[in-house]
Formats: structure tokens, sequence, C-alpha cells
């Protein structure tokens, strides 16, 4: 059973994780960072508190220091990935689920991301599809139930390759292997909130986009997540 740590702790190992996708965390950046969420009441790392709150993860095993560095620790890597799987879950929940805009989404995921169980954190990720990344397009962290693939939950989005031939549906977010590829798809109209039709899938994805067809290959289809609608 995971030890339930505090708000301002699970925030700062998810800040330290984020700073340490865009390269060494130094205490400045860190300081810097708190004080960045905190003008924007997006977190708990008030700056007053925030050496307290490393002090603590040091002392929990949780951070290690190396000079004006810090590092998560294997345990402390572990426990940010679970912090910030719930909060882009949260997010991708808010965003297509409430259709919130992404920085409200984002406020109120640093809130919902702390009340969420294990159990409840993969039976969102279940309804949602097992989305790969969050509404800003940053990785969210596989859980259990996307190595096995569990669907007892009917998914709310899931990959326009997984859905039927004439499948009536909207676009709710595109996770594209490149950022040339996103372009060229916006190039030709195909975005969030794009209604299509899947007319067939073999030899190659063909939709109808308004009075637009298109022929798509498979990874890109793949890449296209997209809720049913109802048909008219």
């Amino acid at each position: 059973m995971p030890v339930k740590r505090s708000q301002r702790l699970e925030e700062l190992l998810e800040l330290v994780s984020c700073l340490a996708e865009q390269g060494p965390v130094t205490a400045a950046r860190v300081a810097r960072a708190a004080e960045s969420l905190e003008a924007t009441a997006a977190g708990h790392l008030e700056r007053p508190q925030l050496g307290e709150v490393v002090e603590q993860a040091l002392a929990a095993g949780l951070l290690r220091r190396d000079g004006d560095e810090v590092r998560l620790s294997e345990s402390g890597a572990a426990e940010a990935r679970l912090v910030l799987r719930r909060h882009r879950l949260a997010e991708r929940l808010l965003h297509d689920l409430f259709a919130l805009d992404p920085a409200t989404a984002e406020q109120q995921a640093c809130e919902f991301e702390h009340i969420l169980l294990p159990e409840v954190v993969d039976a969102v990720c279940t309804l949602l599809g097992h989305p790969p990344v969050g509404p800003d397009g940053t990785a969210i962290p596989p859980g259990p139930c996307c190595a096995e693939k569990n669907r007892v939950v009917k998914p709310l989005v899931e990959s326009l390759r997984d859905v039927a031939v004439g499948a009536q549906v909207r676009v709710a977010f595109i996770a594209p292997g490149t950022h040339q590829r996103l372009d060229r798809l916006a190039a030709i109209g195909l975005g969030p909130g794009s209604r299509l039709r899947l007319h067939q899938k073999r030899p190659a994805y063909v939709i109808a986009l308004g009075e637009t067809t298109l022929a798509l290959d498979e990874e890109i289809a793949a890449e296209i997540y997209v809720r049913r609608e109802a048909a008219r």
C-alpha cells in the first residue's frame, strides 16, 4: 500500500520530476518554479515552506542532494511517476469530459489529483481510452490497466484505429509522433473538435471530414483519439 504523502510533498516530487525532463535540477530552479506555481494558485508549494518540504523529502529518502543539485531517488521517482499519472489523467478528464479550457483544467487537476485512489485512477484511464499524453502533449505514465488494456469500463475516448467502420465520431485530441505530422493534419482541417465518419480500414483508413474524403495510414489513425457521437 503506497504511503500517504502530504499535498506539499507530492507537489515537490511532481515538480522535480517535471524539471528533470528538461535537464539537471538545482535548488534555485525548484524555488523559481515553486514561486511561479504559487503565483498562479496552481499548487501548494509556498516559497516560505519550500525548504522545509525539501528537507522532509530528503529525510524520507525521496530526494538526494549532490551539491546544489537535487535528484529523485529510486523510490522518489516511483512516487513522482504516480503523482504525474494522477495529475495528467485528471487534466485529461476535466478537459475531455467537462470541456474545461487547458488553464482551468490544469488548476483544478492540482486539487483533484490528491484525492484519487489507485483504483479510481485506473478506472479514469480506462474510461478515457488509456491516453498516452495530457492536453498539453506531455506524456502520461502508463499504469497496469494500460498494459492489460482493461476495457471493463467502456472507454469514453479511444483511438480511431479501434472504432468500427461506419462510426461517426468527434476528434478529442491527437497524439502525433512528430509536430510536423500534427501541423499537416491541422492544415487539412483535422484537429480537436473535428467531426468525421470512418468509411473503411483496409487497405487504408478512409474518413469523411465534412465534404472531403481522406485516406490515412494505420499509424496516423492510431494517434487520433475520438469520442463517439450519435448518428444524425
